[in-house]
């Protein structure tokens, strides 16, 4: 789970792990997580991320870039299996108690 600050950047905030969409989920705070196995969300030059991504229009596959990170054009389809994809390049995440 994730939520935006005053800046528009994104920050990690919890683990779900189980639930309905829409009527219930359940989250785990992030930061006690990621303190108890000793690791942090910041993602190392090269790190691509890919979630599914519901639209009005359809699913489309969204590619998330960590900073640094280069892929050569014949490696980035514009489509994947008939589902349209984007990139983005993200900041690394940052974990709020």
């Amino acid at each position: 789970m994730t939520t935006l600050d005053q800046n528009g950047e994104r920050h990690a905030i919890g683990l779900v792990f189980a639930g309905t969409v829409p009527d219930v989920s359940y989250i785990l705070p992030l930061r006690p997580i990621l303190e108890r196995f000793g690791v942090s969300l910041r993602a190392p030059a090269g790190t691509v991320t890919i979630a599914r991504h519901p639209t009005p229009r359809g699913d489309e596959i969204v590619v998330f870039l960590a900073p640094g990170t280069r892929l050569p054009l014949e490696r980035m389809p514009s489509v994947f299996r008939g589902v349209p994809v984007r990139y983005e390049t993200r900041r690394s995440a940052k974990a709020l108690g």
